[in-house]
């Protein structure tokens, strides 16, 4: 009975807002009995690192009849091995409260959208590209939030230990010497930055292979250019290669959310105040010029089929997507401004929310927005790093 009147009363405060978009909510009694774990990140049940070597640990790969492979209505993936290769990072999909990292292979809201995330995020890439991505302990949602211990920093090094494991047997064993694309949402970003730092910035073998990095949805301070990535610049136009791209999406007038974790080499940092990147998936330009609707090629939205319940308690709703809609072409226009990248108020259609609140925080559709120019951007960038490739 109790467990019910907490479902209720936190369905009252959180619908009319957006995942992203309730920080200061979230942080009410009620929310925090079920997404804040209660105990200490030591006190989670020992697990064993996955194992890459081994298929089971990889949500994609090619010739795997995973959701990345899907493609738009009207489109088709590349068949076959392709001459680039894509490491994707999922985004956050455990909300629960019952660990600070999520399990693996358990039946759960948090693995179907694993499958999710596939389909609606990883299969942009599918056009030009192989696409490997890996399965790998994520930290639980309270971690981005979590300032009064360690405890949320040390969930995001273990997610990234998964990651870095993954990353080394994606170059040592499925790269196979080709141009790489590092992609990536929210947390996934979070990762893929610390990835590029300790990875890729200083190996110039592997910056040569970079074709770009698409780190998308989260924040990504300017000084981490100067700091970090020092050989690694953002792109200045749609078929720079060895740069990165990044937006974090609101609707016109919205107000962008509180700082989040990011790694340095001298220690964990939050963004807040900090200047940060924003490239404009409409021009792939860094400038404030505003694109029009009519230079969108197509947002692609799939209908979820889960609610509330699922995503606050973990359970799973038995969702499965088998086919990708056609994208929906000229959108809606796009400008960045002070670093965050504004579009046309989603107040109805299938990209408004019933939880959306007044920050018009699009956090969970940074990539479905502007899928069709994911996909053909990277087409785009992996066709020059060819030409290159055969002209050195």
């Amino acid at each position: 009975m109790k467990r019910a009147i907490i479902v209720l009363a936190v369905a009252a405060v959180v619908l009319p807002l957006t995942l992203w978009g309730t920080v200061g909510l979230w942080r009410t009694e009620l929310v925090n009995q079920i997404i804040k774990p209660h105990h200490r990140r030591f006190e989670d049940p020992i697990t064993v690192p996955p194992n890459y070597a081994t298929e089971r640990y990889w949500a994609s790969l090619p010739g795997y009849s995973g959701r990345a492979n899907l493609a738009p209505a009207a489109q088709q993936p590349r068949n076959g091995s392709t001459e680039v290769a894509v490491f994707y990072l999922h985004p956050t999909s455990y909300i629960s409260g019952d660990r600070w990292n999520s399990p693996l292979f358990e039946s759960s809201w948090a693995w179907e959208m694993v499958d999710r995330m596939m389909a609606s995020q990883a299969s942009a890439f599918n056009a030009c590209c192989d696409v490997y991505a890996p399965h790998y302990r994520e930290a639980t949602f309270w971690s981005f939030l979590e300032r009064d211990t360690q405890d949320g920093l040390h969930a995001l090094d273990i997610a990234y230990m998964d990651v870095a494991n993954a990353f080394d047997e994606f170059i040592a064993r499925y790269a196979q010497g080709r141009p790489f694309i590092i992609a990536s949402h929210s947390q996934g970003t979070a990762h893929a930055l610390r990835l590029l730092s300790q990875k890729v910035n200083d190996d110039p073998q592997l910056r040569s292979r970079l074709v770009s990095a698409y780190l998308i949805g989260y924040d990504l301070p300017m000084d981490m250019f100067r700091r970090e990535l020092t050989n690694i610049p953002p792109c200045e136009s749609s078929s720079d290669t060895g740069c990165l791209v990044h937006w974090a999406t609101y609707g016109d007038g919205g107000q962008p959310r509180n700082g989040v974790p990011h790694w340095y080499s001298s220690g964990w940092e939050y963004s807040d105040g900090k200047e940060t990147l924003c490239t404009n998936p409409l021009s792939w330009r860094r400038d404030e010029d505003r694109v029009p609707a009519s230079a969108h090629p197509g947002a692609l939205q799939i209908p979820a089929d889960f609610g509330l319940g699922n995503l606050l308690f973990n359970q799973p709703s038995g969702e499965t997507i088998n086919a990708l809609p056609e994208v929906m072409p000229q959108w809606t226009w796009a400008q960045c401004r002070d670093g965050a990248l504004y579009i046309e108020p989603q107040l109805s259609g299938p990209f408004a929310s019933e939880r959306d609140g007044d920050d018009q925080n699009y956090h969970t559709r940074d990539y479905a927005l502007f899928y069709q120019a994911i996909r053909d951007n990277a087409v785009l960038r992996a066709d020059q790093a060819r030409f290159l490739n055969s002209a050195r």
